[in-house]
């Protein structure tokens, strides 16, 4: 049974209750393991919710867009009536205000099927309600390679697997270079010579060692021991390679994870810097310090700063996910 969140957030739990079970059963060995490492599905559920996300934040820029846009033009309209600009730039902003209402249309529609996609993920009524919580951005900072790697080798359930086929391998080998040794054993005969209850003679006990030596049985018992003892060496080539690849994806999903990371803070600043640009020159324009050409291109920087952090935002929470399904592990973050 799934318990959900219904305001996903980059830090909302969407793991599913309950445990997955492997087991291995083998002559000799009979054990299970528990797996508590993520279901299949929550995986594509985290990337659906970055996805939202994603979208979500499309919408907001295309938002702040469209009321820059009627800012503008109210702007411009005023500086038309006072003489100070011509028609022209009348029309201009009018036009960008037609584009920017297109852009949020073409925004809603991609976050309405971010949002019908995440809901699918999780076998839901695509009719069900999902808002975004406004939350910090969590960031994983202080988490090593060696603890991610450490993760993977304690929970990936291939590993776990290889590692109880590997155990069953070596007891199959042992027992069967053990059929090929001499057995001794000890036999006893006891002779009761008294159960009639009129014999005078004692009862008497006959013992004997027997040592038995497997002398031809037809190479069967080495044929035996030799497909065991290949069993095993495949089964430890397969399991150290497994590990190599395995530590291989951690690698790669961890550097990921922090090449973005380390974009993060320098996106933001530049949301910030070109914001406080952007209405430095809005002010210029207004006093008819500079024309439409300054304000517009401070604009456009403003408008990429803000597409640029979204999109890295995007990068950070899938790379988050790629990291939790190599480790095998749910990482908690720090809140920025």
């Amino acid at each position: 049974m799934a318990e959900y969140f219904f305001n996903p957030s980059p830090d909302a739990e969407l793991w599913p209750a309950g445990t997955m079970w492997c087991s291995t059963k083998s002559p000799g060995i009979s054990s299970q393991v528990c797996d508590r490492r993520p279901p299949p599905a929550v995986i594509p559920a985290k990337v659906s919710v970055a996805e939202l996300q994603f979208t979500t934040g499309q919408t907001q820029i295309a938002r702040d867009n469209l009321d820059i846009a009627r800012k503008q033009l109210n702007i411009t309209n005023d500086m038309y009536d006072g003489g100070v600009v011509p028609r022209y730039e009348v029309l201009r902003y009018e036009l960008y205000l037609s584009q920017s209402h297109q852009a949020m249309i073409t925004a809603e529609k991609a976050q309405k099927l971010a949002t019908a996609t995440f809901l699918e993920s999780l076998s839901l009524d695509l009719e069900t309600s999902v808002t975004l919580e406004d939350v910090p951005s969590i960031l994983l900072t202080g988490i090593s390679l060696e603890k991610c790697q450490k993760a993977a080798v304690t929970n990936r359930s291939e590993l776990k697997s290889l590692r109880i086929s590997l155990q069953a391998a070596k007891m199959l080998l042992d027992s069967a270079i053990n059929g090929n040794n001499p057995i001794l054993s000890l036999q006893s005969i006891l002779e009761n010579k008294t159960v009639s209850g009129f014999s005078t003679q004692p009862t008497t006990v006959t013992s004997m060692l027997v040592l038995s030596v497997p002398v031809f049985d037809g190479g069967t018992n080495y044929a035996q021991v030799m497909q065991a003892r290949a069993s095993l060496d495949e089964l430890a080539q397969t399991l150290d390679k497994t590990g190599r690849l395995i530590s291989l994806e951690v690698k790669q999903a961890y550097l990921t994870l922090m090449e973005v990371e380390a974009k993060m803070d320098a996106a933001r600043q530049d949301v910030e810097t070109s914001l406080e640009g952007y209405n430095i020159a809005l002010a210029r324009y207004e006093n008819g310090i500079s024309t439409g050409l300054e304000l517009d291109d401070s604009l456009r920087q403003y408008n990429r700063a803000k597409i640029s952090y979204n999109d890295i935002e995007y990068e950070y929470y899938i790379a988050v996910a790629k990291l939790e399904k190599a480790t095998a592990t749910t990482w908690k973050g720090e809140l920025k």
